[in-house]
């Protein structure tokens, strides 16, 4: 029968663990590219696998991964941003992104110096199985290890706070291009990120009640770990669920030389390109396709997503998503009144005409017709 601190030390392994299981054996993992969140999980597992060696006083263990732990723990919260960088950057993984591990590195290479060099075997365990309990290191090298731990550990509540205002400013910079840049949105917006930010909330305060304490505290009184582990448990449940449903956004890097080579001819001319983008969308109707975004379009109209985004907005006052969305309105519209058109339902009809959902068809159109697509079906009555 488990005890109610190892139970509550269990929880959040668990649940960490089976993410990573699920996202990586994912049939759509190669891809929707998570390697970036399964990089984030991991950290996460390994910060619990320690806490589960030290507060079980497995002390010889904890001892072995004391130093790798301090590299992955400090890694959390970049490893999250990495995550929502990748996910929201048309570029995907870059190796700049390096740099965010630059502090978890620093830390950890002058803790490895220390653990693997300057302490003795019986320091170094007298440094886990003392000093981080709570009692004074006596010697200059376990003061040292003790000051490099306590750095580590206010470092990870900074860099918490540093990557959480982080992550909310590249959403919300993602969220304002998405309208300019596709002409569907959904499943693109990133909404789980407001869950996200209410369990970062308590799990943020959790860690700093965790980190501001004596691990000492937390032995002599073992219910108290259920105040930091439990909101973690429901922080990386959050992140693993939604992450593995979460599709790749932008699939096809905007310098792949292929599709920046289909077109031969480029103009700046925007009323040359007014002229070719409404001949073309009228001929070749190239709003159907759900997936159509603004790269796509210019390269087939034989311009950049600069120009032609500065023709829609400037000579349709529209933004993409609203000139393609109107575009695909007006298609339905015109398919509705005939009679193969309205023998189809409201479901198959805004699948052939570029719409993802039905609700985000019945919302175009009540937009530009003040009606629903089953209503005006309805006032019809063919």
């Amino acid at each position: 029968m488990l005890d109610q601190t190892t139970l509550v030390l269990l929880t959040p392994f668990f649940v960490t663990l089976f993410w990573i299981l699920v996202i990586s054996t994912s049939q759509h993992q190669k891809v929707n590219k998570k390697l970036e969140l399964l990089f984030f999980l991991i950290c996460g597992l390994v910060a619990f696998v320690s806490a589960i060696a030290f507060f079980g006083q497995y002390y010889k263990f904890y001892q072995l991964i004391y130093v790798p732990v301090v590299f992955f723990a400090m890694s959390q919260f970049p490893a999250f941003y990495v995550y929502i960088k990748s996910l929201t950057s048309e570029q995907g993984w870059e190796r700049k992104s390096l740099v965010h591990f630059i502090i978890p590195l620093l830390t950890t290479l002058a803790a490895a110096y220390i653990h693997y060099y300057l302490l003795s075997e019986k320091e170094n365990y007298q440094f886990v199985a003392k000093v981080i309990t709570g009692e004074l290191p006596e010697t200059r090298h376990l003061k040292l290890a003790y000051l490099v731990d306590r750095i580590s550990k206010n470092s990870f509540i900074i860099l918490g706070l540093i990557y959480y205002w982080l992550s909310n400013k590249r959403v919300k910079k993602h969220r304002l291009k998405l309208d300019d840049y596709f002409s569907s949105t959904e499943g693109k917006r990133i909404n789980w990120i407001r869950l996200y930010n209410i369990s970062f909330f308590f799990t943020l305060f959790a860690g700093i009640f965790f980190h501001s304490l004596d691990r000492k505290i937390f032995i002599d009184n073992p219910q108290l770990l259920a105040l930091p582990f439990l909101p973690l448990t429901v922080f990386f449940w959050i992140i693993g669920f939604h992450g593995h449903k979460q599709k790749t956004i932008y699939p096809t890097p905007l310098n792949h030389p292929v599709l920046d080579n289909q077109n031969s001819i480029q103009t700046s001319d925007l009323s040359d390109i007014k002229i070719r983008l409404v001949t073309l969308l009228d001929n070749e109707k190239l709003y159907l396709n759900p997936e159509i975004n603004l790269p796509d379009l210019a390269r087939h109209v034989g311009t950049n997503r600069t120009y032609l985004s500065q023709v829609i907005n400037q000579e349709f006052s529209l933004n993409f998503n609203q000139f393609i969305n109107k575009y695909r309105t007006k298609e339905a519209k015109k398919r509705l009144n005939s009679q193969e058109g309205y023998r189809l339902t409201i479901k198959e009809l805004g699948e052939q005409c570029g719409f993802n959902t039905p609700q985000s068809f019945a919302r175009w159109f009540r937009e530009y017709y003040g009606v629903t697509p089953g209503e005006y079906k309805k006032s019809i009555g063919l």
